[in-house]
């Protein structure tokens, strides 16, 4: 079965274009090839997975990085500086999205990957980081590309974490840590609506 997407007037057929690996709690997503239709495959199944996780109650980071990667599925052997970026472009976040480097941020304008408000489909903001620090990274703007998908605006943290309490507990017993990561998607979603 292919996954068919209507972009830029044309028809993407995602599962020719990209393969996946899932281990432990990381799913590794990859092109075989260097194609503008692979980075658009890429951003909309990178997307869509993002929405339908969030919508099962299973909060993601993710990060996206152009170059090199090598694999071997038979020895489940992965490795290439694009995936150390990607790893640490999510791992390093203190919010629930997808950051992407600056390689993927100007190629995803050339195609381009649009919201569809025809907004840019990744932006720049200043993203918060588990250093405490922030730092101006470029990201999915998927609050806008599933716009349509919010009932209502989100007006708390509590309210925007209430759909995972089955799963995790009440909000006020998180770790701050925690508390912290749905406090920084609302920002983010805030910001974005604004």
């Amino acid at each position: 079965m292919a996954i068919y997407v209507l972009s830029t007037n044309q028809n993407v057929i995602i599962k020719s274009r990209l393969r996946t690996f899932i281990f432990s709690d990381t799913i590794i997503i990859f092109s075989l090839s260097d194609e503008d239709q692979d980075l658009l495959a890429m951003l909309v199944f990178s997307s869509e997975l993002f929405k339908n996780s969030l919508h099962s109650c299973v909060p993601l980071r993710g990060g996206i990085a152009h170059g090199n990667f090598f694999f071997n599925f038979d020895k489940s052997l992965f490795l290439g500086k694009a995936l150390v970026c990607a790893y640490s472009l999510g791992e390093g976040a203190q919010w629930y999205g997808i950051t992407v480097d600056e390689e993927i941020f100007r190629r995803a304008n050339k195609i381009p990957f649009q919201t569809p408000q025809k907004e840019p489909g990744i932006i720049e903001w200043e993203i918060p980081l588990k250093s405490g620090k922030q730092e101006k990274r470029y990201v999915v703007n998927w609050p806008c590309i599933f716009k349509n998908n919010f009932a209502k605006k989100i007006e708390s943290a509590e309210e925007f974490y209430s759909p995972f309490k089955r799963l995790f507990g009440e909000f006020k017993d998180l770790k701050a840590y925690d508390r912290k990561k749905h406090e920084n998607t609302l920002e983010f979603i805030e910001k974005i609506y604004k």
